[in-house]
């Protein structure tokens, strides 16, 4: 008798723990059987369940996702659920519901897509639905799953951002045609295959594609990237006057004016016409521009000048050169040494509210990189640490409240 009551206690108290509930609540023995449809009781991802996983899912059910995560570790931190898909998904559910979504979406990308329970995915879905915005912020590695469960315009949103550098024809090609015709994610799909196809040398096929994208809805390249990128494919395959034709399209406000001008001047070059060429540069070169004209532009001025035989003006443009672009090395120099300035300040601080151009730098212009405020990803990174800072004070708030409950 002895033997059989130390068996009774030694045997682990959550293989009783549906049917206590069942008898003490009165449902009688079916409702130890619990549904997970619609996860209305997340209880049915643990089938069988500790005392301390049993408070953990009470508050799940309830909708207490603040008391769950503070019970979490109690109820998981020495049980193989937490390593599972079920778990990895669960809990960065959890830390979504908490304030924590960036965290919450990277932990979720932990578990396999394959392997998650369906109502679990469903609702994963439906969040993203409301927050796709979100994926400009996650570090994620993406496959054919999680394209089942959130969609193309999510894979494209991850996948296709124009710092990521991975993809290569065949691979923008093969997502270009999954998308849906008037998409912005098919708009931007096909401007990196654009740019693919110039660098793999098959204009032809570039300027047709680009020709397109001209006329597309959603388009989330500007007029003025498109005129310049037709002008530079028309210009690298002899069509000089006509690739003047569309540099003179890019306008005086867009940030891009200052290298169609500049490539335009080299157009007129080539086509051995270096007064035109002149009449460009003296423009580029005047005091105000340091921020926005690199040194090939000094480079042009001279050229076009010894082609019309000044010598003395070709001098003073290599001694302007000198000049301005010691006083720029300094500066980008003393970037490596002293990272925190007032330049870079002025730059993250306008990249953390939205993209920016280098008018709105000011002075700092000239401290920086001149493509610095076109810089994806490094728009990139600014956004993702402005959205992990705003979720690491969210999570010393919590922290501070787990104290007191």
């Amino acid at each position: 008798m002895k033997s059989l009551i130390v068996l009774f206690f030694l045997i682990p108290q959550f293989v009783f723990a549906d049917d206590l509930l069942s008898v003490l609540d009165g449902k009688g023995e079916k409702a130890g059987k619990v549904s997970v449809s619609n996860l209305k009781s997340f209880r049915g991802l643990v089938p069988r369940r500790s005392a301390e996983q049993n408070i953990f899912f009470s508050f799940m059910d309830k909708g207490d996702y603040q008391k769950a995560m503070y019970q979490w570790v109690s109820a998981f931190e020495r049980h193989s659920f937490r390593k599972t898909s079920n778990g990895k998904a669960l809990y960065g559910y959890l830390l979504y519901k908490n304030g924590l979504r960036v965290l919450g979406i990277e932990t979720l990308f932990e578990a396999k897509p394959n392997r998650i329970h369906r109502d679990l995915v469903s609702l994963w879905r439906d969040i993203m639905t409301s927050e796709n915005n979100l994926w400009a912020y996650t570090n994620v590695r993406w496959n054919r799953g999680w394209t089942k469960v959130f969609g193309i315009p999510a894979e494209v949103m991850v996948t296709a951002r124009r710092f990521d550098g991975n993809l290569n024809t065949r691979q923008l090609d093969s997502l270009l045609r999954r998308t849906s015709v008037g998409t912005w994610e098919r708009a931007w799909t096909q401007w990196q295959l654009v740019n693919g196809l110039v660098f793999s040398g098959k204009d032809i096929k570039a300027a047709k594609l680009l020709r397109h994208l001209q006329k597309a809805e959603n388009n989330p390249v500007s007029e003025e990237l498109m005129n310049l990128t037709a002008a530079r494919i028309l210009y690298q395959n002899g069509f000089l006057t006509e690739a003047i034709k569309y540099y003179g399209k890019v306008g005086k406000k867009s940030d891009y004016w200052f290298e169609a001008q500049e490539e335009m001047a080299w157009s007129y070059i080539r086509l051995g016409q270096p007064q035109d060429s002149l009449a460009i540069t003296q423009t580029l070169l005047v005091d105000g521009f340091e921020a926005d004209v690199g040194p090939e532009s000094f480079y042009l001025a001279s050229l076009s000048d010894l082609k019309v035989c000044d010598y003395v003006k070709v001098a003073e443009v290599l001694k302007g050169f000198r000049s301005r672009f010691q006083k720029k090395t300094k500066a980008l120099l003393s970037l490596k040494e002293t990272p925190d300035s007032a330049a870079t300040k002025k730059l993250i601080s306008l990249l953390q509210k939205s993209r920016t151009q280098t008018l709105h730098l000011g002075q700092y212009g000239k401290e920086l990189p001149r493509y610095s405020t076109r810089d994806e990803y490094l728009f990139y990174l600014v956004q993702r640490s402005k959205k992990l800072s705003e979720e690491s004070k969210r999570a010393g708030v919590l922290y501070s409240q787990s104290l007191s409950e």
